[in-house]
């Protein structure tokens, strides 16, 4: 979606684009939106004088008849309404998913495809590459694993390939890592294999193990599936560049990091063909997405038509304020103020109030009201004290450590266990549950 809104933006003009972004998150100004924001104009279209909202703007104007056809020469002279329906969003068309699952492909020298058992050699080392066919189309794109070994003459001894499944993201930096996963599995445990890798990343995960393993790292997952994997073992690795001409080889050693390069790549693109994403099924979503991007810019050049709110509806202005009922509220015969050093507290419902407050006292508060309520078939012995970092009241029974602070308060609504817990022994030492503050002076809450 991202990617399809970039290509069609740099096709329109600035206020195109701005006009078809604020479309697609339902913030384009139009007269049902300004009076919504407390702005005077009539929310009627100027031109039809319909409710202009935002699906009026794209296909529900009553213009006149050679405006109308404009706009559907622009939809190719299809009705706006049946592409948009009665939705904002213009949704990207979904392509074919990847496979689900891993789907390994096995071969040795000695027993050829679909082995009796399948165990790399450690002694040599294993030759591991990504692949990613149609990185270009995100939802086209399909990657494979592969896993080889091969000896100095670059004869294949064995392999491993893969597709990566649909729950990685589809890419080759995502599938060389899951290669390395794929060769550890297959390795001895606790050993420490030797692997060629041509991607950078894999191999300065390789000599970094802590930074690897930790949990911000983007390929934590796969480091850690090493780990288990080997259990206790690491592997070594070694850079060498990908796609080297034969030809151009210096040594022996250059000829054989070429050969098990080119074989680690060749299974690869095996495994991201068995994903079975077809060319025609390629063919059909670009050209449906070409589509589609014809129509996010069909969208933007309609409802570029209109002009701008100054110069449909003129000079705005805020719509005038309805004048609020101002009443006397008698603050001394509603609360019982008491100054408590940084404010004043009702002496009734222990709340903090000043001249301006609206909530009527309660006499008792809520949480010592429903306490209260509670009490009687409960068996609790309630107390009361203040906390003195806070001066908020504290409610708590003396048998059982249930208190009003925190998340004690539902135990109060509990029959009291009558037993010594280590909130009670907080509070028995004067000290708020859970906290280092400290209580003032216990008073009994008497419930007849």
């Amino acid at each position: 979606m991202r990617k399809s809104l970039a290509q069609v933006f740099r096709r329109l003009t600035s206020y195109l684009s701005q006009c078809l972004r604020a479309y697609l998150h339902e913030s384009l100004v139009t007269g049902e939106l300004l009076q919504s924001w407390g702005y005077a104009p009539d929310p009627t279209c100027p031109l039809c004088g319909e409710v202009d909202d935002q699906m009026h703007r794209l296909c529900g104007c009553k213009r006149p008849a050679k405006e109308k056809e404009r706009l559907d020469s622009l939809f190719g002279h299809v009705e706006a309404g049946d592409l948009f329906k009665d939705c904002l969003w213009i949704g990207l068309p979904p392509g074919p998913k990847p496979l689900g699952d891993w789907s390994l492909r096995f071969w040795t020298q000695e027993e050829g495809w679909s082995p009796t058992s399948f165990v790399f050699d450690v002694s040599l080392p294993i030759f591991t590459d990504g692949a990613c066919h149609q990185p270009a189309v995100r939802d086209m794109a399909r990657s494979g694993c592969g896993a080889v070994q091969v000896d100095r003459e670059g004869a294949l001894l064995r392999a491993l390939y893969s597709p990566l499944p649909a729950r990685f993201p589809q890419s080759a930096i995502m599938a060389e890592h899951g290669s390395l996963v794929l060769a550890s599995l297959y390795c001895p445990p606790q050993s420490s294999p030797h692997v060629v890798v041509d991607c950078m990343a894999l191999h300065i995960g390789a000599t970094k193990p802590q930074q690897a393993l930790s949990c911000s790292s983007r390929f934590g997952g796969f480091w850690r599936e090493v780990d288990r994997h080997l259990a206790g073992g690491w592997p070594t690795t070694q850079w060498t560049k990908s796609h080297r001409d034969f030809s151009r080889a210096k040594d022996q050693e250059e000829e054989f990091l070429i050969l098990g390069n080119s074989e680690a790549d060749r299974h690869a693109g095996w495994g991201a063909e068995l994903h079975g994403l077809t060319r025609g099924e390629v063919d059909e979503h670009l050209a449906n997405l070409k589509v589609y991007n014809e129509l996010l810019e069909a969208a933007g050049l309609a409802l570029g038509r209109w002009p701008a709110a100054l110069q449909l509806w003129g000079k705005l202005a805020r719509a005038p304020r309805p004048t609020a009922l101002m009443s006397d509220r008698p603050f001394a015969t509603q609360h019982r103020p008491v100054w408590v050093g940084n404010g004043y507290r009702c002496g009734l419902c222990l709340k903090r109030v000043r001249p301006s407050t609206k909530i009527s006292c309660r006499q008792v508060p809520a949480v010592v009201h429903d306490a209260i309520n509670a009490t009687p078939p409960l068996g609790h012995r309630l107390h009361v004290a203040w906390t003195l970092w806070s001066r908020l009241p504290c409610v708590f029974c003396l048998r059982c450590g249930a208190s009003t602070t925190g998340t004690h308060a539902p135990n109060l609504h509990k029959p009291c266990k009558n037993k010594a817990t280590s909130e009670l022994r907080q509070l028995r030492r004067g000290k708020v549950p859970g906290s280092r503050h400290m209580l003032g002076p216990v008073m009994p809450l008497l419930t007849a």
